[in-house]
């Protein structure tokens, strides 16, 4: 559903695996130029560190299993 409403909005989604090497997360994170970060409060400990290395924070968290992603809009 994000994706449907990201494209209506007439954005771009560029899905991110947390699952990379962090190392590889910053250099995609180079690339992609990221705006507004959203995430699942399960993915984020895994992508919290190359993200906030690059000056990042999650901005909005969709909520599936977790509490919300402190200082993100939670939907």
């Amino acid at each position: 559903m994000a994706k449907i409403g990201i494209a209506k909005a007439g954005l771009v989604a560029a899905p991110l695996s947390p699952m990379m090497a962090p190392d590889l997360v910053e250099a995609m994170i180079d690339l992609v130029q990221p705006k507004l970060p959203s995430w699942t409060p399960k993915l984020w400990p895994r992508a919290q560190e190359p993200f906030t290395a690059k000056g990042l924070r999650a901005g909005v968290t969709i909520a599936i299993g977790g509490a919300p992603v402190p200082g993100s809009v939670f939907v």
